[in-house]
């Protein structure tokens, strides 16, 4: 029998069935062929019965009885990524927007390799995301054959589950493979969120010759071909459990916040709306300053009347840390992004620091939790809301709130009268004209600092971040996946060094159906490092740390087909930012800065914050 022209050398001389000579009778190609693809079938069409539609694929051979179950189901949609470490995170954008898993399809050998930074970042931000990484047979497994190698539990403890697929030969029931595709979408977000891997085997002909998609199943143990033809519900329906607060335990935790005189709300990102709401009906029983995290979607004025904006710059004066110590801290929601905060925790612990959260997971890095619930935030603020007596505004709420307010009226000030555009005054204006409709997206090391440090009253309609692991990779992709996700136009602040880490990303922007604004902080170089200790070495300061570089961003502009402007000034900018969100157009606005000079405007303004409460001392 001729050789098969798909088959690999070291597949034509191990076949399915053992047989080691190479003569295998005609129709055991078109049977492996035909096998395939109703696998690919059946798995996609459980995924979507499971309520999962969106498949992020990127090319690749042994992976093509998914890619063609995906490309040939009506009901799949699909996003292809040229490469795979950006399609890991727009995967992870567009699942933290939807708030359920995207799927992840790649090719045998290192494509797989290059989910790991996504799936990391996935892990410990509690995203769920389901990875479909084809696979080789395993007579090829240990053997040097060409694009193979170890994929069983690649991703060691960073995958909440983890399973495996033999090659299709027809003694698997359908049951069986659907049950575990069940298994696989419900251990993506329960009981603690996170990417899933099934790994799924394939001999070649991955594909039957013929391109009609029906009828395949006839050449294989009598099947009907009809995997996405059949009842809506998945075979397996999960119904996860709810977390309420226990009975017994809600009166002792109601006399400890209503026994505080200087209680602090705390409120990190939260779930989703239905939590957010129920944070405001405690909120407006308690009546305490708020610190609402720069992802919480809770720093908002008309949503909460007691919201500290600048939380972060009063705590980086010692004399205002040290007058404004808590009794009790109720902390809502994930870890804040402040280090003053932290740092404020370890120096005036509370007499109770009370943290809420919907996973068992421990996030206390200052070692200063005293009581840990682990329910549904919002059952647990709406049970909390009927226990307590509300209360008025106090002196302490009012201190905060009028502290607070002095810190916005130097920030004012001194964006006001800036000759040299700072990075915090270009955070502070996209703050300023950023649609209510737009997702913003902020990139680590500096970006997401100014927000956090240095804007108030955000009414973007999603606030987002990497902050699982708080890494630069990926940025763009997540950014794009999330605006994909939440199907509404994107902001992005990013520094140079994150954008030339994920400059391949800028090639899928036109394949997203809403704008994408990048706002780019370029000052050639690692702008975090000048504001650390390290900065005073300078014999090896700007080679290791500063990194500079040469990078032309017009170009990169072009390379991608994105409009691109660069401005130099404040109002530059703001007519700039303005006309891009007016005109829903794609583009990248870059902003030149200097990195030295950057930094010594920063640490003034931090000066000058502290010098204004260290004077009111005095006084």
């Amino acid at each position: 029998m001729k050789k098969h022209p798909e088959r690999t050398d070291q597949e034509q001389a191990t076949t399915n069935n053992g047989n080691s000579s190479g003569d295998i009778p005609p129709v055991a190609d078109e049977a492996i062929a035909a096998a395939n693809f109703h696998r690919g079938r059946l798995i996609v069409d459980e995924l979507l019965r499971c309520g999962v539609d969106y498949f992020v694929v990127s090319p690749g051979s042994r992976s093509t009885p998914l890619t063609a179950a995906v490309a040939r189901n009506p009901r799949a949609r699909s996003f292809m990524a040229l490469d795979e470490r950006a399609a890991a995170f727009h995967a992870l954008g567009y699942a933290r927007a939807r708030k359920r898993a995207a799927v992840l399809l790649c090719t045998s050998g290192s494509a797989l390799a290059n989910y790991f930074p996504a799936v990391v970042e996935a892990f410990n931000d509690r995203v769920p995301l389901i990875i479909l990484s084809a696979d080789r047979p395993p007579e090829l497994r240990g053997t040097g054959a060409n694009q193979t190698m170890d994929q069983v539990k690649i991703f060691g403890d960073f995958a909440r589950w983890w399973t495996e697929l033999p090659c299709p030969d027809g003694m698997m029931p359908e049951s069986s493979v659907r049950g575990g595709v069940a298994q696989l979408e419900y251990r993506s977000r329960r009981p603690i969120a996170g990417p899933v891997q099934m790994n799924c085997m394939f001999r070649e002909p991955l594909l039957p010759d013929y391109d009609e998609a029906g009828d395949v199943g006839e050449l294989f143990n009598g099947q009907d071909g009809a995997a996405d033809r059949g009842p809506a519900f998945p075979s397996t329906q999960y119904i996860a459990p709810l977390m309420m607060p226990p009975r017994e335990a809600a009166e002792p935790l109601a006399l400890l916040l209503q026994g505080g005189q200087r209680g602090i709300l705390v409120i990190g990102r939260l779930p989703d709306e239905h939590a957010l709401r129920a944070v405001k009906q405690l909120a407006d029983v308690l009546n305490w300053p708020v610190f609402a995290d720069v992802r919480s979607a809770a720093r908002r004025r008309d949503l909460f009347d007691h919201c500290v904006d600048f939380y972060d710059r009063l705590l980086d004066s010692p004399v205002a840390a040290s007058e404004l110590r808590p009794d009790v801290i109720l902390h809502l929601g994930d870890q804040l992004c402040s280090k003053s905060y932290m740092q404020w925790t370890v120096n005036y612990p509370p007499q109770r620091y009370i943290a809420v959260k919907d996973h068992p997971e421990r996030h206390d890095p200052a070692h200063r939790v005293t009581h840990r619930l682990e329910v549904d935030i919002e059952q647990f603020c709406r049970a909390m809301a009927l226990e307590l007596r509300p209360r008025a505004a106090g002196d302490w709420t009012k201190t905060w709130l009028r502290y607070s307010e002095a810190v916005n009226r130097q920030l004012q000030l001194t964006f006001k009268d800036e000759e040299q555009l700072s990075e915090a005054a270009v955070a502070n204006i996209v703050n300023r004209r950023l649609p209510q409709d737009h997702a913003l997206c902020l990139a680590s090391s500096m970006p997401i600092r100014y927000f956090d440090m240095y804007c108030a009253d955000t009414r973007a309609r999603d606030v987002t971040a990497n902050r699982g692991v708080s890494g630069i990779d990926g940025t763009i992709a997540t950014a794009g996946g999330y605006g994909a996700g939440a199907r509404c136009g994107v902001s992005l602040l990013i520094g140079d060094l994150a954008l030339i880490h994920d400059l391949n990303s800028l090639l899928h922007l036109g394949a997203l159906p809403q704008p994408f604004i990048i706002v780019l902080l370029n000052n050639q170089g690692g702008g975090i490092f000048s504001l650390l200790p390290v900065a005073t070495h300078v014999d090896m300061f700007e080679t290791f740390f500063g990194t500079p570089h040469a990078a032309q961003f017009d170009g990169a502009a072009a390379f991608a087909g994105v409009d691109y402007f660069r401005v130099e000034r404040a109002d530059e900018f703001e007519d700039c930012y303005r006309s891009a969100v007016e005109r829903n157009r794609t583009c990248l606005i870059e902003v030149r800065t200097n990195r030295a000079e950057n930094a010594a405007q920063i640490k003034q303004l931090n000066a000058r914050i502290r010098a204004m409460f260290a004077g009111s001392r005095r006084e």
